[in-house]
Parts: structure tokens; C-alpha cells; sequence
């Protein structure tokens, strides 16, 4: 009985202890402020065609931080619907594809994973792609691809 004794005691001091300590209500917990900055600072790039520089910005993903980091690069881009150019690269980018529904002259997408595609024309699609970037002014971009495979310069800005 002794034993029994202490060990309500014992258990009637924890408690008056624990409701000491907060009052009786909750406290909200203190959760640190998470990092507010983005993952990398906005990529920005220039393509050259032909006597033509387009500006664009890069997406904020490891898709569009892989692609940087090939940079300088030249490519020779294929027509393709009239309405995009295209690259295969040999290896694959780390993708997270959706459908935009939605293609904008001036968009910079990665399909199926290995292909860099450069929309010239604004037009509805059922494909999925990762978005990599956008020309910010794509003004004359249609007349400076013109309708075939064109060479293209890409550089960090």
C-alpha cells in the first residue's frame, strides 16, 4: 500500500504541474517562418534567330535549372504544324508534364521529356508539356522563324 500511496502522489504532482503550466488552454505552436524566397532567382535568357534577339524568362522548376545549365547552346530547331520548332536532345530532363490547353506564341516547353520546343503561333492542344519558359515579347517571332528549320543561339542574359 505504501508503494500505491507514492505513486498517487507522485501522479497528483505531474498533474498539478502540467495544468500549471499552460493555463488550461492551448498554445498555438510556434511554426518558423518557412523560407519565402523562390528556389532560384529568375533565369533570364536570349535566343538569337537569324538578326533577331527574343529576351525570355525561365520557369522557377528543375526542369527550366537543367536547361540553364547547358547554356551557351545552339541549336538547329525543325519545323513542325506550322507552328512550333523543335530540338530532340539526346538525354532526358526532369519533367512534370501538364496539359495548358492553351499554347501562346512565345512559349518555351519541354515534351516528352527530351524535346525543346519553341512556339511561334498561339493555339489549343491536347498535349502535355513542362513548361520551361516564356519569350517576353514575341512580337515579329513568327516572321523570324519563318516556315522552315531555322538555327538558333540560346545564352544566359
Amino acid at each position: 500500500m505504501n508503494a500505491l500511496k507514492k505513486f498517487f502522489i507522485g501522479a497528483a504532482a505531474i498533474i498539478s504541474l502540467c495544468t500549471g503550466c499552460g493555463g488550461g488552454e492551448a498554445k498555438p505552436v510556434e511554426v518558423p517562418e518557412q523560407n519565402s524566397e523562390p528556389i532560384a532567382k529568375a533565369r533570364m535568357i536570349s535566343i538569337d534567330i537569324g538578326d533577331r534577339t527574343f529576351d525570355a524568362v525561365l520557369e522557377n522548376n528543375l526542369t527550366a535549372a537543367e536547361f540553364f545549365n547547358r547554356l551557351p547552346i545552339e541549336l538547329d530547331l525543325h519545323e513542325l504544324n506550322g507552328n512550333e520548332k523543335y530540338f530532340r536532345f539526346a538525354d532526358r530532363f526532369t519533367v512534370n508534364d501538364f496539359n495548358p490547353k492553351t499554347i501562346r506564341a512565345g512559349d518555351l516547353m519541354i515534351y516528352n521529356g527530351s524535346y525543346f520546343v519553341l512556339f511561334y503561333e498561339t493555339f489549343a492542344t491536347s498535349f502535355s508539356y513542362t513548361r520551361l519558359g516564356r519569350i517576353e515579347n514575341p512580337n515579329g517571332l513568327s516572321e523570324a522563324v519563318g516556315s522552315g528549320d531555322i538555327h538558333v543561339r540560346i545564352i544566359p542574359k
